[in-house]
């Protein structure tokens, strides 16, 4: 993927119809290798799965689901967060490809310009490599305290998104980088696993499926922010991306609370 995206932003602007026949032949090649070489392994029971296909059975499980409040909220909490990743993609990337200017840099004789495409595609490999090579080394460091370095997480992770809504300097837009991507480190992990507590075991498929569509949500969230970003200023962009940082952290602590309420109460009923 960071090849990829390397590739994409230094050769979009002006090598893009190559870049796209590349794109076309990477598609038929996976084709090939995913039928050809990748077999079924897993045997169903044929009548098993046609229980689990009710479609009673899955609208009865949906329903209870909607009624689960704290997993709505935490639910929503998410869309919030990726609400703000997805800018990258929308908004963030538009308004580099138009507002950031080239910058030239010339060392050893060889001159390299980085134009709004070029920055874009740095940041996100800056954003990947974080990710890759220190995942490990913070998630020693998030047991203790979690809940508290979730938020924390939350926070940075917001801050960074909103400086790159808003610069347009190198340094600034790097280092912001640096900020989301360890506010990222911080939260995804303990985010991941509160969510496996919060929800009903036997239901754990309906549960996991309906949180899937965060990230379709959170895309759709990105792309009208996309739509309105035209009428309003960067600086305000920049305000409605804390907003949903402020957001998901009330709706996740919320969900959260409710979640400890419900096992204190259930504790002192089995007493």
């Amino acid at each position: 993927m960071m090849l990829g995206i390397i590739l994409g932003g230094w050769f979009f602007k002006e090598n893009m119809f190559n870049l796209l026949i590349f794109l076309v032949f990477l598609s038929i090649l996976t084709a090939i290798l995913t039928t050809k070489m990748i077999t079924e392994t897993l045997i169903l029971n044929t009548r098993l799965g046609k229980n689990n296909m009710n479609s009673k059975n899955v609208f009865k499980s949906y329903k209870a689901i909607i009624g689960d409040y704290r997993f709505i909220l935490f639910t929503l909490g998410g869309i919030m967060l990726m609400s703000i990743e997805f800018q990258r993609d929308n908004y963030i990337a538009v308004r580099l490809t138009q507002d950031f200017s080239p910058i030239s840099l010339v060392s050893n004789n060889i001159s390299l310009s980085i134009d709004g495409f070029r920055m874009l595609s740095i940041l996100t490999v800056v954003n990947m490599l974080f990710i890759i090579l220190f995942t490990s080394v913070v998630s020693k460091y998030v047991n203790q305290f979690r809940e508290k370095k979730m938020y924390i997480g939350f926070l940075l992770f917001t801050i960074g998104y909103a400086v790159c809504s808003i610069s347009n300097n190198l340094i600034i837009l790097l280092t912001a980088t640096v900020i989301l991507s360890i506010g990222e480190l911080l939260y995804v992990p303990i985010r991941q696993s509160i969510l496996s507590e919060i929800i009903d075991e036997n239901k754990r498929g309906a549960y996991m499926a309906l949180n899937s569509l965060v990230i379709q949500f959170g895309k759709f969230v990105a792309s009208s922010c996309l739509l309105v970003s035209p009428y309003l200023k960067k600086f305000m962009m920049g305000s409605i991306v804390l907003i949903f940082g402020l957001l998901s952290i009330l709706f996740t602590l919320i969900a959260i609370r409710k979640k400890w309420r419900d096992i204190r109460h259930r504790n002192l009923n089995a007493m």
